[in-house]
């Protein structure tokens, strides 16, 4: 999987997992569905503390279909991508 492809992958789901505990989670596996939203999960899990660039991530979360904001997030976050997605590989 590459970085452009985990940037299509988080994007719709920031928003929900920047807000996670609150109610807006209960409805992400609805908006983005049930199989994308286990896939960011378990991305973001692993990724979640690695990432330094979280006012990307949060640009993202406010904007997932500007490129603008997923390119600076997937440039911001590449090699926290790289590590992460080589840790949780086996979780997808």
């Amino acid at each position: 999987m590459d970085i452009a492809l985990l940037v299509k992958v988080l994007a719709p789901c920031l928003p929900f997992l920047l807000k996670v505990g609150n109610k807006a989670v209960e409805g992400a596996s609805q908006k983005v569905g049930e199989d994308v939203w286990n896939k960011a999960k378990a991305i973001w899990a692993k990724l979640h503390p690695k990432v330094e660039a979280k006012e990307a991530a949060t640009d993202v979360a406010q904007k997932p279909e500007d490129d603008r904001f997923t390119s600076k997030f997937a440039s911001a976050t590449q090699e926290d991508f790289r590590s992460g997605y080589s840790t949780c590989r086996g979780n997808s």
